[in-house]
């Protein structure tokens, strides 16, 4: 069974996307099928695994209702579903949709009846708004990372 686990804390640069990348490579390592999802605006995680962020299909389209969950496989093995700065815009634009908070799951959903991952590790924005909300919904287990600093462990609660 899949295990989706959310990777978030409401401050920015506490080492999210550091955590979800080097969380994947050690369960690629253990042999483990891996997806990324990048719901953070800013795409720092699909840079990171040396995508663009001008990708044609990112999880923004997907979020819209515009085409299922578009997967880039990586040449070291793991398979991303890649971001875009217009993400950010999905907030305003999904607000009035009906189950907007279970679009994300629903997604992922579809994509399991026809692929199969050991884990998906969902890369989250630095806010509490609708694309977190539909990562916390998606996913099984969560992760918070913290620096010890006062302004992320009050990020943390």
């Amino acid at each position: 069974m899949t295990k989706i686990i959310a990777v978030l804390n409401h401050k920015g640069g506490v080492g999210k996307t550091t955590t979800t990348i080097n969380l994947a490579a050690a369960l690629q390592l253990k042999k483990k099928r891996v997806l990324l999802i990048d719901m953070d605006g800013q795409a720092n995680l699909t840079e990171s695994c040396g995508l663009s962020i001008e990708e044609e299909q990112t999880v923004y389209g997907a979020m819209k209702g515009e085409y299922p969950l578009p997967l880039a496989e990586l040449k070291n093995g793991l398979t991303i579903v890649p971001s875009c700065l217009d993400l950010s815009a999905a907030e305003s634009e999904l607000i009035n949709e009906p189950g907007r908070e279970l679009i994300l799951k629903g997604l992922i959903a579809k994509l399991l009846d026809s692929r199969k991952f050991d884990y998906i590790l969902i890369d989250c924005p630095p806010s509490l708004g609708l694309l977190t909300l539909n990562a916390l919904t998606a996913s099984d287990f969560l992760i918070i990372p913290v620096q010890a600093q006062f302004l992320a462990m009050r990020g943390m609660a």
